[in-house]
């Protein structure tokens, strides 16, 4: 047959194949095989061919051939390092990528395959390499600047993520999923508005894609918008009913708007679907779709969520919580425990420690203010400070934190596995857990004991139920000697004064005059979390409403029919909406302007305000407490005795209203307290920075000491 024939019949079975009737395209290139024998191009089209049909192998084997006769084409090696990334084999891909790419280095395509081959075995800042290379090859293709974007993320470089995922949908605006992962960068950047924007068109373009309708429920959620959030939450779960991650932003969302029993509810189902996916191996929605995702974490978070909203229902015994946490233990930590190995620290109790903080709140955050407090002044002669910090928005206060650091760890997107690592190799001595079961937390980094001590402390106090932390810090007041053992997991330890120290972080803004004087009314007031407010502190606060003839309630709380819920509650213990006045969330110096117009603050229980009673002393405005029968009820009581403030704990609910009538009945009086408040505050052991660091360095000695004369490890 003449060279003319063999090229005619070559054109006709491309045009079967350009046609997509691959099996008669196919036998015709057989046939054109046997013909012409090894012909390159012949061979190269059987091996897309295969490749298409999912034979793979077969696809690896024609291609070599080819290869095998035409070796300088970086075209052929190209497909080669592509069939063998689908094959599962990423070393021989790279490889073969890598001599493609020798021959042709100008190829945008050629790079972006290197770069996914890469990525597929683990090199991600080789792999970013080749996607940079690529993207100022070809700098319109979408594929290039979204890899480039994911993988920046997962990296930990969310700036230059974003760019690219702008670029990504600038270039290619109808594809859903680019738009959902760059709402979702948005959203993680503080760009909630713009996100909530995007997430909306991504629903345009695909309103039937639950992740797309649960992060935009996120996102709703982090903008204070719960009814709305609730109603995309709600349609993420009708399109996918197995969906762990829509359960968890429901439950959140009930958490905050005082819902704690539908909080519960939601949380459980979400665990359930988890273990559910989980055991069938199956892919589940983690709550990020950027990046590589750990399930374990995110399903153990999932059930911390259901822990902390434990804390906020009332009628919970310390002994039932604790039973909670220990399941916690078991599901999720002791699996772990292979991972666990004896300790090599130099056992000299005399020498320097390391001592090593975990948190994700090394920022403009409520548990930021009094973190400052707690580790800015240790001696760091006898204590070289390690903070390990998941922020991924730095602020100000990060930048405080970090200048208070012997030494800054920044572990965004690190595994809980790859840190346990780092933090065994840093020879950390102390490690300090600074979350519990709050957002953020990397328990399960505490779960493999890659210190010899481990100490829980701050986020909350409460217990995290793991049998390897071996301590918690606590003082006298949340936890009596003698008493509430049983609650916890860990060994307590009390701190001479209290939990909590405070750094308000600036004198603005000032406090003001007693409302009352100007307004000839008292205004009560409450700006803790709505999470913590349920019917039976709206009763309670009705009381004291009733008992102060003309005198009105702000609470903050997100806009949504959970205000009218409130409001109904009150109206039926005979306050009319006229009394009650609900403020939104604000940054944190309107938030603070806000105690301007509160005259008294009322606290709530089971879990008393903490950070916000502080908050308020600095402002000028006493709380009367209610200490309660757990740790996370007996703040108020912490902190009102700290200052010397006995007046304001209430010893029950009628005397909680004797308690804040007495405090309004003399205005003069209440004007004064509330002029010195501040100054009392900042003479306070609440406020001793300097005194807290001296006593956690004594402690951590004590501690360590300890350690170093036990037998093992």
């Amino acid at each position: 047959m003449t060279a003319a024939q063999i090229e005619s019949l070559f054109q006709q079975a491309m045009d079967e194949y350009r046609a997509g009737r691959l099996a008669a395209a196919e036998r015709q290139f057989e046939e054109l095989l046997r013909l012409s024998a090894d012909e390159p191009r012949v061979l190269r089209v059987l091996a897309m061919i295969a490749f298409q049909s999912r034979r793979l192998a077969e696809a690896v084997n024609l291609i070599e051939r080819a290869i095998h006769l035409r070796p300088a084409d970086a075209g052929l090696r190209n497909e080669l390092g592509v069939f063998l990334a689908a094959s599962g084999r990423p070393d021989g891909a790279v490889a073969a990528l890598y001599d493609a790419a020798a021959l042709d280095p100008k190829s945008g395509e050629i790079a972006y395959n290197l770069g996914n081959a890469l990525k597929d075995a683990g090199k991600l800042d080789a792999a970013i390499a080749e996607y940079r290379r690529a993207a100022a090859l070809s700098p319109d293709n979408p594929d290039i600047q979204n890899n480039l974007a994911v993988s920046l993320h997962s990296t930990g470089h969310r700036d230059e993520a974003l760019d690219h995922f702008r670029r990504a949908a600038a270039l290619r605006p109808l594809d859903a999923g680019i738009r959902r992962r760059l709402a979702l960068a948005l959203q993680q950047r503080g760009h909630v508005d713009e996100a909530v924007i995007e997430y909306r068109e991504a629903g345009r373009l695909s309103p039937h894609d639950a992740s797309t309708l649960c992060n935009l429920g996120n996102a709703l959620y982090a903008k204070g918008l719960f009814d709305e959030s609730l109603s995309s939450v709600r349609q993420a779960i009708a399109v996918r009913p197995d969906s762990p991650a829509a359960y968890n932003t429901l439950g959140l969302v009930l958490k905050d708007s005082g819902r704690v029993e539908g909080a519960l509810e939601a949380f459980r189902k979400s665990i359930q679907v988890a273990r559910r996916l989980r055991e069938r191996g199956a892919r589940w929605d983690v709550p990020s779709d950027l990046g590589e995702s750990d399930v374990l974490r995110a399903e153990s978070r999932i059930a911390g969520n259901y822990l902390f909203t434990l804390l906020l229902r009332p009628g919970y015994d310390g002994e039932r919580i604790r039973t909670e946490h220990e399941w916690w233990n078991q599901t999720y930590a002791a699996p772990l425990c292979g991972e666990r190995r004896p300790h090599r620290n130099d056992r000299n109790p005399r020498r320097q420690l390391r001592v090593g903080y975990v948190s994700a709140d090394f920022r403009n955050h409520p548990a930021g203010y009094t973190l400052l407090c707690a580790i800015g002044e240790h001696d760091h002669r006898q204590i070289e400070v390690h903070l390990y910090s998941d922020v991924t928005d730095p602020d100000v206060i990060t930048e405080r934190f970090r200048s208070r650091a012997d030494v800054w760890h920044d572990i965004s997107g690190v595994s809980d596995h790859r840190l346990a690592e780092n933090i065994r190799d840093d020879g950390i001595d102390v490690l300090v857990d600074l979350s519990v079961h709050s957002a953020g937390n990397r328990l399960l980094v505490f779960a493999r004991k890659p210190a010899p001590v481990q100490i829980s402390f701050a986020g909350y106090p409460a217990t995290t139920g793991l049998e390897t932390m071996d301590f918690r810090f606590t003082d006298a007041y949340l936890d009596p000697p003698g008493e509430h053992q049983s609650h916890y997991t860990e060994e307590p330890v009390r701190l001479p004064h209290s939990f909590w120290g405070y750094d308000p972080v600036t004198e603005e803004p000032p406090v003001n005059e007693l409302p009352a004087l100007r307004t000839g009314r008292i205004t009560f007031g409450c700006l803790s979390n709505f999470s913590k407010v349920n019917s039976n502190v709206l009763r309670l606060w009705a009381g004291v409403l009733r008992a102060v003839a003309g005198s009105k309630m702000i609470v903050l709380a997100p806009r949504g029919s959970h205000r009218d819920e409130a409001a109904a509650v009150m109206r039926e213990c005979g306050v009319g909406p006229d009394r009650l006045e609900f403020a939104e969330r604000r940054p944190r110096s309107g938030y603070l302007e806000l105690y301007h117009s509160i005259d008294v603050a009322l606290d709530t229980l089971p879990w008393n305000g903490h950070v916000t009673t502080l908050d308020a002393f600095w402002m000028g405005v006493p709380t009367v407490t209610l200490p309660g029968a757990t740790a996370v009820g007996r703040g108020g009581l912490s902190l009102a005795a700290n200052l010397g403030l006995q007046n304001l704990i209430a010893r029950s609910e009628a005397d909680f209203v004797a308690c804040a009538a007495a405090l309004v009945a003399d205005c003069s009086s209440l004007a004064e307290m509330r002029a010195q408040l501040r100054r009392r505050l900042r003479n306070s052991p609440l406020m001793n920075s300097r005194g807290f660091g001296r006593a956690l360095d004594e402690i951590h000695r004590k501690l360590w000491a300890r350690w170093c004369g036990e037998d093992g490890g």
